[in-house]
Formats: structure tokens, sequence, C-alpha cells
């Protein structure tokens, strides 16, 4: 054999040779692999992996599905817990609001209520420290089982800070007072000491003052709300707010009634309008520019005139809002308006606040031997004369399926609106420091004709 030759078979051989290993590698990894399947096999088919596979299985299906209801609980009880769970936030954008809330899912059970709030809002927090607080006071009371005992001061507080924007009479710088004896008496000199002129070595004799009492005794308000059934079951702090607003909002038109107009005798607070000195009581003389010019310095004349002290951030008109208007807009005789400082964002005149309520009427008839009807009124005075006296606490109450009186009068079906009735209790009074310190314009018919 050439040498070629004899290179080409040695190229060959070892090629056959290769060949061989290869195959015998890949036996080798076939029966490999068939033993590993073979075991697994042996393992799936064995009763302990079949039984922990099932169970594997059980335990998924029962973490993603609901809880049965539970003999003690209704639906909404679950659920609302279940989404305390879920959502729980660290938290509670309004106190009165979570609390109108617990206490609907609750069914004004007071216990319930204590548990709602822990898996709510954690433990520990405000509205559960409000119905805690709850509890002890129905233990120690006569009140009923309901959730109608007094709900805590920390909410008590909350509205009342609340109720000072919402209403004119609290916004009006007014002296807020804690009454939880039931009735306070503050001493109130109405005429004070005078002065003395004399000469050397004259005698003279002692003057004295003259003291009375105001008097304020805690009178009962009630203000019920209805609200949708869908609000108070959506467990967000927007929820919570609106809920709160609707409270608030019924609390603060009742409340300003009262306060402004409330009748001498009945179970209401005296308003400022029954209080007044008899020289407050002014009578409007016209719509013109110059008749209104006449009224509203006679209105501010009769409280300066009276040594009450008035600073610009003291002073306040309250009028209606047709009264407003017209104001507004009225000019004088060249186009100017007459008050333009009605237009700024904080609305003035004479450099005092003004003040915007419906809860002065524009339907009086009050002035004339032939009244017309459709008389209103304008008040001025001095906030921080006013006292308010509130009770440290509210009472709550949240009654599903009642039937209620609307604010037209007529009554409401809270099955057919699908709504809830919260009913607040506020124990509230209001007094003058010093009657001289407001005066009223009555009869005022300001926007009813076209005189502007």
């Amino acid at each position: 054999m050439t040498p070629e030759e004899i290179a080409a078979k040695a190229v060959a051989d070892k090629a056959a040779a290769d060949a061989v290993a290869a195959k015998a590698v890949a036996d080798a990894a076939e029966a490999a692999a068939k033993a590993a399947t073979d075991a697994a096999d042996s393992i799936i088919g064995g009763e302990a992996f079949q039984t922990a596979l099932a169970k594997t299985i059980k335990d998924a299906v029962a973490a993603v599905a609901a809880p049965a209801p539970k003999p003690n609980k209704s639906v909404s009880d679950i659920v609302f817990e279940t989404l305390g769970h879920t959502m729980k936030k660290p938290e509670i954008k309004n106190i009165l609001g979570a609390s109108v809330a617990a206490l609907y899912h609750a069914k004004n059970d007071l216990d319930k209520a204590v548990n709602i709030a822990k898996a709510r809002w954690g433990e520990g927090n405000e509205v559960q420290k409000t119905f805690e607080a709850m509890q002890v006071k129905a233990l120690v009371s006569t009140a009923g089982s309901d959730g109608s005992e007094m709900v805590a001061t920390t909410v008590a507080n909350e509205v009342i800070e609340a109720l000072r924007p919402a209403s004119v009479v609290r916004s009006s710088a007014p002296q807020i007072v804690v009454n939880t004896t039931g009735t306070l008496q503050i001493p109130r000199i109405s005429t004070g000491a005078a002065i003395t002129w004399l000469g050397e070595a004259t005698a003279s004799n002692a003057t004295q003052q003259v003291l009375d009492t105001v008097t304020l005794t805690r009178k009962k308000g009630m203000i019920k709300v209805p609200i949708t059934k869908e609000l108070l079951q959506f467990s967000t702090p927007d929820a919570e707010q609106a809920v709160a607003d609707d409270v608030v909002a019924g609390m603060a038109s009742g409340t300003d009634s009262a306060y402004i107009r409330g009748a001498a005798a009945g179970s209401n607070p005296e308003g400022i309008r029954t209080q007044l000195a008899a020289g407050n009581n002014i009578t409007s003389v016209g719509n013109d520019a110059a008749d209104v010019e006449t009224d509203i310095s006679a209105l501010l004349q009769a409280v300066r005139g009276n040594n009450v002290a008035l600073t610009p951030e003291t002073g306040f008109f309250w009028m209606s809002s047709r009264s407003f208007t017209f104001l507004e807009k009225l000019r004088d005789a060249n186009g100017n308006l007459i008050y333009p400082e009605l237009r700024m964002e904080t609305a003035r005149m004479h450099r005092y606040r003004v003040m915007i309520t419906n809860n002065i009427p524009d339907n009086l008839s009050v002035s004339g031997a032939s009244p017309t009807g459709d008389e209103s009124e304008i008040y001025f005075g001095r906030g921080p004369s006013m006292m308010i006296a509130d009770a440290k606490d509210l009472s709550l109450e949240v009654l599903e399926n009642v039937a209620y009186t609307n604010s037209g009068g007529n009554i409401e079906s809270g099955v057919d609106m699908d709504t809830v009735l919260v009913k607040a209790v506020l124990l509230t009074d209001i007094a003058l420091r010093h009657t001289q310190a407001w005066a009223i314009l009555n009869g005022c018919q300001y926007g009813v004709t076209s005189d502007v």
C-alpha cells in the first residue's frame, strides 16, 4: 500500500471508532431518560403524591372562595368585614362619616360596631374608641341598646368644627362654651358703675353696678338625614366624607334657623331676633339707593351707639340671598356700584363681613298696616357677643327601612327610596352677652321691585 492509502485507512478506522463511541453515549442517555421517566411515573402514580396533589388543589380553591355566612352574621356584615380586611387603610378621613357607616353595618349593635371598626381601620382607631365610649355610657345610663347612646367627644368636636364654616352663626366668631350640666348661668353687668366728679374734700355716694344673668339651657335638636345605602356600603374615604357632609348640612341649616329666629317660648333655642334690646329693632324706609343708605346707617348706629366694640373682623351682616343680590348690584345716579366690596371674594359692606343665609325668609309680613308677605330681614352685630353652649357629646342612630318626612313635609319610604335614615341629636343653646350688640332691619323689600 502506498503511504497515501495507509493514511486514508487510518482516518477511516478512527471515524468508525468515533461512531461506535457516539452510539454508546446515545444509548446510555436513552437508557437514563427511560429510567427517569419510569421513576417519575412511579412517583406520580403513587398514593402519597396523589394525596398531596389533592390537598394542594383543595387549599387553593378554599383560599379564593368566599366564606359561607355564619348563622349569626348577615351577608352585608361578611362583605363589610371582607372589604375591611382587603382594603384596610391607615387613616380615617372623617370620624363622623366612618362612625355612621360602621353603625349601619353593625345594625346599631355597639359590640359588633367595635369589631367592625377594628377590622376596617385597625386596632385602637378613633371610630373604635367612639363605640367603646358609647358602650361605657350604655352601662351607666338609661339609654337603650339601639345605638342611640351619646357618641364620644372626638366625634362631637369634629362635628362642631365642621359646622363652623357651614353655619353663618357659627362662622360669625361666637364664643363656644361647653355645657356639661344642662344649665349654665353667667353673670352679666347690664349697667356699669358711673364716675362722679367732685371738688376737694367733698364726699360722694358710691355707684352701684346692675347685674343680671345670662342663662343657657341645653335644647335638644334632632337632625334626620336620608342617605343612600350604596353610599354607606362603599368603604372609601370619599364616602365617609360624603356621609358626614350630609349630616353636617342638616345640622347647619337646622341650628342656623333656630339661632337666628327661634321663638322665645318652646323647646328650641331662643333666637337672636327675640333677644335684642327693644331699641335695636328698625324698620326699613324703602328700596331706592337713598333709602337703603338710611336703613344701613340706622342699623350700624343701633349697635355702634351702644358702645359695642366693633372691628372689621368682629362685625357681621346676615341677610338673605335676595337682599344680597339687590345690594350687590345697587348703583347711584351716575351708574357707580354703591357697595362694590360685596363683589370681593370675602364680601363686605361698610368694612364688615357679609354672610348669606336662606334661613332668613323673604316672605315675611311684619311691617306696616297692610303687610305684603314679601318682606325680609337684615341683621348686624358683633359676633363674639354671642355665646353658643354645646354639650360635649352628640347622639347618633342609623335607621334602615323606615318612613320619614322629607324637607317638603311629605312622607317618604326608606324601602322604596332605598335609603337609610341617619338621626343625630345635638344639645345646644345660644344667648347674647349684651342685647344691644345686635340689631335687625325689619320689613326689608330689597329685590322685590326693580328700583336698581
